[in-house]
């Protein structure tokens, strides 16, 4: 009998419970919530892509270096998150994102909504594929190309931190720089 205890507890212990694929999203957007890149990346399986509309026609790899860069700008541009799940099925999670920071104010884009579809299994992310991309007030693209091509005009275009081989980067100290620029443009 002992043995039989023993045994079926090293059994429960050696079983991690598996989050539901509502938890594991809701629990992942709670970590990009507060830019935690730690939080998120524990729900990516290894082999996870992501698709956006406009982007590429395959999926890609996730960039887990970008994506902490990318929570840093985010922190940065004091961006605030809500989400709502609008479809949960067996593996695939829907869910619409609403996305307002202060690059978005500052070229007059509004927030940015998103609908993404995260696909589960395991507890684990396997697949975020973005169906659609809107702004609330200007179009983001059009605005940040007449930013970026104003920007490249100005001493900003030599800091490196801001802008690398023509490119304006999406890290924190880019972030930390860029708000200066970002007001001098909205008020211009």
């Amino acid at each position: 009998m002992r043995f039989l205890i023993l045994l079926t507890s090293l059994r429960l212990a050696a079983a991690p419970a598996i989050l539901s694929p509502a938890s594991t999203v809701e629990s992942y957007l709670s970590a990009l919530r507060v830019f935690d890149h730690r939080g998120m990346s524990q729900f990516w399986a290894d082999d996870a892509v992501t698709e956006t509309p406009g982007t590429s026609s395959e999926p890609r790899a996730i960039d887990r270096e970008r994506m902490r860069a990318m929570r840093g700008f985010e922190r940065g541009m004091h961006t605030k998150w809500s989400w709502t799940l609008t479809e949960v099925g067996t593996s695939d999670v829907t869910v619409r994102l609403v996305e307002a920071n202060d690059l978005y104010d500052l070229l007059r884009s509004g927030e940015c909504v998103q609908t993404v579809v995260y696909s589960i299994h395991d507890g684990k992310i396997t697949r975020m594929v973005t169906r659609d991309i809107a702004y609330s007030g200007q179009p983001f693209q059009a605005a940040f190309a007449a930013f970026k091509a104003w920007l490249l005009t100005t001493s900003a275009a030599s800091d490196e931190a801001i802008i690398r081989q023509g490119q304006i980067q999406f890290t924190p100290e880019a972030a930390r720089h860029l708000l200066r620029w970002l007001r001098a443009w909205h008020d211009r």
